[in-house]
């Protein structure tokens, strides 16, 4: 069957056929993009009878400017329709494993080009530049995201590309907020949308906790902002994102870092919370300061120039803190709180937690045993419990390297000079099967002396040797 699939004449990967002023880009003889005038675009499939279908959803799920899975797509097609021409006619089937051959082989061999630089190259090209329109296409991405597809595409055009692409001109960072209307008037076939589908977004928020003010804030805010904190997914701006935006709003801050959005936009518990009617504007205020002060210190580490990997996942335990034990009447976040002494508070819950809750428990284990060389303890720290305490102790971070550790990614030591009694926190990292040291911190991420960096060194290399038997 390979071998007859093959044999048989078929044209290039990708062919663009014009007839008059229309376009035609066929991929691997099987899918077809063809614009018409109306800002359409139509995506057909050939079957294995050489009919002309609509393309299937796997297809119009394809990101339009992707032009790599769009060749993908359409080499999955052609070896489908060439399995099942080889196929008719024939009345015993072909065993699984062999079906499985078959289709390895023909995917490597029918078009061999399809994956090449040069093809995905001139594809990406043609798709940008002959086949959608430029103004259009920005105004698809702006709302959807650059993952947009065809099926938002089309969503888009049934909704009003004109429409579309004088918002996008107006407001490009606000387009997030058009998805969800987008999406229902395209289902509905509600016709265009009118100019004042932002006006109407905004309403809606209003009604759900967003002042105006907190519009004014979030209408200068970049399009990354806006897109994590409404999502397209979502069919209508619900009250977690109004509340959650009305608190950005309220930190008095600029501007938001990127470090932080992850944790805060993340739904789950803080969604449920922030959506239940008895969330008020004094417990939001508390948010507001927790957010403020987790900011401030992502923007100071970023002058310092060290990693902010951490911050953020401690200011996800930070919010899972505050979650927890939020209660109206009641701020968890005074006016003087700082980060350490927020991370300290939260470091004790998490630690009553692990007690009260083994399961929260996560253990690991350690190639070098707790040791004394040179003068200078070595104790390894091997639960989340050990670096709750460790970091309560010391007055760092270090609890938020519980799931580094657990995935053997990092390891944690205590270190002590016997002769002076300084003390230190020592992590390990691993870059293939070479440990080496990491960051090496004294109390409240103070710098330790030249001796307790060296055995950090020697640590590593003994870490290393052993770890590798």
């Amino acid at each position: 069957m390979v071998l007859e699939a093959l044999s048989r004449p078929r044209g290039r990967f990708l062919a663009l056929a014009e007839t008059g002023s229309r376009r035609r880009l066929i991929l691997a003889d099987t899918l077809a993009l063809e614009p018409s005038g109306n800002e359409r675009l139509g995506v057909r499939v050939r079957d294995g009878a050489g009919r002309w279908r609509p393309a299937p959803s796997s297809v119009l799920a394809t990101p339009m400017l992707d032009a790599t899975r769009l060749s993908g797509e359409a080499v999955v097609l052609a070896v489908e329709n060439a399995i099942a021409t080889g196929m008719a006619g024939v009345d015993a089937a072909l065993p699984p494993p062999d079906v499985a051959y078959c289709r390895r082989r023909l995917a490597e061999d029918l078009y061999p080009d399809a994956a090449s630089a040069r093809a995905v190259s001139v594809l990406r090209r043609t798709l940008q530049h002959v086949l959608l329109p430029r103004s259009l296409t920005r105004a698809v991405l702006l709302t959807f995201g650059p993952g947009a597809t065809f099926a938002d595409r089309s969503d888009c055009v049934a909704a009003g590309a004109t429409t579309l692409v004088r918002l996008a001109g107006e407001a490009p960072n606000l387009m997030p907020l058009v998805a969800p209307l987008v999406q229902r008037h395209a289902r509905k076939r509600a016709g265009p949308l009118p100019l004042g589908a932002l006006g109407e977004a905004k309403r809606s928020l209003a009604r759900l906790g967003l002042s105006d003010a907190g519009w004014r804030w979030l209408a200068h805010q970049p399009r990354s902002l806006v897109a994590a904190l409404f999502p397209a997914t979502h069919d209508a701006p619900a009250r977690f994102q109004a509340v959650a935006a009305q608190a950005l709003y309220e930190t008095g801050l600029a501007a938001i870092p990127a470090a932080l959005l992850p944790p805060f936009c993340s739904g789950g518990r803080l969604e449920t919370l922030l959506e239940h009617p008895g969330f008020d504007s004094g417990r939001r205020a508390d948010l507001a300061r927790l957010i403020r002060i987790v900011a401030v210190e992502i923007a100071r580490r970023g002058l310092l120039g060290t990693s902010q990997r951490f911050v953020r996942e401690d200011a996800a335990y930070l919010l899972d803190w505050w979650i927890d034990q939020s209660v109206p009447g009641r701020a968890l976040v005074p006016t003087g709180a700082t980060f350490a002494s927020l991370i300290r508070r939260q470091q004790r819950w998490h630690q009553a937690m692990i007690l009260l809750n083994p399961e929260f428990m996560r253990r690991w284990t350690s190639a070098v045993p707790a040791h004394l060389a040179a003068g200078v303890r070595v104790v390894p720290l091997t639960d989340s419990l050990m670096l709750a305490r460790e970091g309560m102790e010391m007055r760092h971070c270090v609890a938020s390297y519980a799931n580094d550790c657990s995935v053997g990614a990092a390891r944690v030591f205590a270190l002590e000079d016997e002769a002076t009694g300084e003390r230190a926190t020592a992590e390990l990292r691993r870059r293939a099967w070479v440990w080496f040291a990491g960051q090496v911190k004294g109390p409240c991420n103070a710098p330790v002396s030249a001796a307790l960096a060296e055995a950090a060194q020697r640590l590593a290399a003994r870490y290393t040797r052993l770890a590798s038997r």
